[in-house]
This record gives structure tokens, sequence and C-alpha cells, in this order.
């Protein structure tokens, strides 16, 4: 899952674990096996509220990204 917002006039009435719940039932009915998102560490409120879910935290994975002009570059640095 790349995002899931819900603006700020919404929250605190169970839309975001609604959105999750159906989005896990969904991964089920595929055949997925797993179902992984990240949260910034800078946004407490999303921490918790996957904590409240009880979704297993994953500390061994890391995050890595390109963007913009480091994007660009790597991708102009072709080896072929």
């Amino acid at each position: 899952m790349k995002d899931l917002f819900v603006s700020k006039d919404a929250r605190g009435v169970g839309l975001g674990e609604r959105f999750m719940r159906h989005l896990a039932k969904y991964a089920v009915e595929l055949g997925c096996q797993r179902f992984d998102w990240t949260a910034e560490t800078d946004n407490p409120r999303a921490v918790a509220f996957y904590d409240e879910l009880k979704a297993s935290r994953v500390e061994e994975k890391l995050y890595f990204r390109f963007s913009d002009t480091d994007l660009k570059a790597f991708a102009d640095s072709s080896k072929d």
C-alpha cells in the first residue's frame, strides 16, 4: 500500500480502520499472504493507529528511495 489518508475532518470515526479492513479482505480474496505498508517515523498518530490495529512492525527492513535529481542521475548513469 502506498498511502492511506483520511482528511482531518473525517478522523476519529473509524474510517481508517474500515479502509484497512477492506484492503485486508481484498488481499485475502486475491490469495495474498501478506499486506505491507510504511509509516513515516515523524507521524506518531499514524504509528499509533497501526499499533492499535495490532499490525506487526518489521524492524529488520530498511526503506530506500531515489528522488528527483538523484533518480535522474542514477537513470542516466547506465552501464549499458
